[in-house]
C-alpha cells in the first residue's frame, strides 16, 4: 500500500561519493560537498539543500535543490535530492516529473532501475496508475528478479481491475521467494474476491504448509472448501481451526453449518448449540437449523417443545415459523395448531413478496412459493378432515 511522505530513494547517498560509484543504500550522510562537476554558481544552493534534507526542512530543501537543478539541470544528484524532498511533502506529480528528468541522466543500468522505482511509485501515488504500470514494466524488463517491483506492478494491476494479470506478477514473486507469506496472502485474497477458487484453495494450502501453526490460511481454506462443500477436507480443516483458536464463535458456525449440509447431524446438532451458547445474542442464526436437525434426527417431540417456545418469542422469523410448522405436522397435530399454521403461512407470504419483490431472486422466491403451497394444501386437508368429523 502506498503511504504519503515515503520515497523508495530515501536511503540513498547523493554526493560526490554516489555520482562516482552509482547510488547505494544507507544511511543519511552529513551533509557533503557538491559534486565536483556541479556549476560553480549552484554550489551554495547545493550546501543549503543537502543541510535542509539532513535536517528534515523539506521546504527549505526543495527550494534549494529547485535552484540548483536551474542552474545545472544535468546534475543527477539535484535531481534525486530534490525528487526525494518533493516526496517527503506528498508531492507526487512534482517528484515525477523531477524523476523522470533523472533519468537520462542515470550512469548505469542499476542507477535507471532505482529512479524507475522511485517513478513508478511517485506515479501510483499521484494517482496515475497508467503510467505507474508502464514504469513498472520497464523496471522489470531491467531487472526481472526484482520482487518488489513485482509486488507493486501485480498491487497496481489489481486496483486496475486486471486480477489475471495480477495474479500472474504475484506468482512470478512467489517463483523469487517461494515462503512469502505476504505474497501468498495478497495473492489468496485476489483469487478468492476474483472467484478464482481453485487457485485460492492451492495458495491457501501453500500457506498452510509453510505456516501451520497460524489459522488464518486454514480459516480462509475451510470457508473456501466448505462453500464448495468439500465435505471430507472442509470438516477436517474446520476442526483445525477451531483447534488452533477456539475463541472464534463464528469458524464453529460455520463447522455446524458445514456438518449439516454434509449430512452429519448429530456433529451439527451439538456444535450448532455450542455456537448459540457463545452467542446467544445471534440464536436466530441457528434456531432454524437446529429445528431443522430436530427433524431430521427424528426428535420431534423434543424438538417441538423447544421450537414452540422459540417461534413463539419470534412471529416474525418466517423460517422459525415454518421450521415449528414442519415439527407439528410429523407429530400429527393438524387441528389444535392449525392457527400456528396460518402464522407461517401469513410469515411466508410476506417472505416471498420481500425475495421476489425486493431482492428479485427468483430461485429464493419459488422456494418460498413452494413452501407456501405445501403449508396450504395442508390447511385445506386440516379444515376438511375438521368439517367430515364435525358433520352429523
Amino acid at each position: 500500500m502506498m503511504r504519503r511522505g515515503r520515497s523508495p530513494l530515501s536511503g540513498f547517498r547523493v554526493s560526490a561519493l554516489v555520482l562516482a560509484s552509482g547510488l547505494v543504500f544507507g544511511v543519511h550522510p552529513a551533509p557533503a560537498a557538491p559534486p565536483a562537476t556541479l556549476a560553480k554558481d549552484a554550489h551554495k544552493s547545493f550546501a543549503e539543500g543537502e543541510a535542509a534534507r539532513a535536517n528534515k526542512q523539506w521546504i527549505e530543501c526543495i527550494e534549494s535543490f529547485s535552484d540548483v537543478v536551474a542552474k545545472d539541470p544535468k546534475s543527477l544528484a539535484a535531481q534525486l535530492n530534490l525528487g526525494h524532498c518533493q516526496s517527503q511533502l506528498g508531492q507526487w506529480k512534482d517528484a515525477g516529473k523531477t524523476y523522470e528528468g533523472a533519468l537520462p541522466l542515470a550512469p548505469s543500468d542499476s542507477v535507471r532501475a532505482e529512479i524507475l522505482s522511485a517513478l513508478a511509485f511517485a506515479q501510483g501515488s499521484a494517482g496515475n496508475p497508467a503510467a505507474a504500470l508502464k514504469t513498472y514494466e520497464q523496471l522489470i524488463r531491467l531487472r526481472p528478479a526484482d520482487k518488489i517491483a513485482l509486488i507493486s506492478y501485480a498491487s497496481t494491476l489489481r486496483n486496475q481491475g486486471r486480477p489475471v494479470d495480477a495474479v500472474m506478477a504475484y506468482e512470478r514473486a512467489l517463483e523469487l521467494d517461494p515462503n512469502d507469506v505476504s505474497v501468498m496472502k495478497e495473492l489468496g485474497d485476489l483469487c478468492q474476491k476474483s472467484e478464482m477458487v481453485e487457485q485460492s484453495v492451492a495458495v491457501y494450502e501453500r500457506w498452510a504448509a509453510i505456516d501451520s501453526t497460524n489459522v488464518e490460511p486454514y480459516r480462509h481454506l475451510g470457508y473456501l472448501l466448505a462453500k464448495g462443500k468439500a465435505c471430507q477436507r472442509g470438516v477436517q480443516v474446520y476442526e483445525k481451526v477451531i483447534a488452533l483458536d477456539p475463541s472464534n464463535p463464528g469458524d464453529r458456525l460455520n463447522l455446524g453449518i458445514l456438518y449439516q449440509n454434509c449430512g452429519m447431524n448429530e456433529l451439527a446438532f451439538r456444535t450448532l448449540n455450542q455456537y448459540r451458547e457463545q452467542r446467544p445474542e445471534d440464536a436466530a442464526a441457528v434456531d432454524c437449523r437446529l429445528a431443522s436437525l430436530y427433524e431430521d434426527m427424528d426428535r420431534v417431540p423434543e424438538g417441538l417443545e423447544v421450537t414452540a417456545e422459540r417461534a413463539q418469542k419470534r412471529p416474525a422469523d418466517p423460517c422459525l415459523q415454518v421450521a415449528w410448522g414442519r415439527l407439528l405436522e410429523k407429530q400429527g397435530i393438524e387441528f389444535e395448531k392449525k392457527e400456528q399454521y396460518a402464522e407461517a403461512v401469513a410469515s411466508y407470504r410476506q417472505a416471498e413478496a420481500r425475495l421476489q419483490g425486493v431482492l428479485g431472486d427468483p430461485q429464493y422466491g419459488k422456494d418460498a412459493t413452494d413452501q407456501l403451497s405445501r403449508l396450504e394444501q395442508f390447511i385445506q386437508r386440516a379444515e376438511k378432515k375438521s368439517k367430515q368429523t364435525n358433520s352429523p
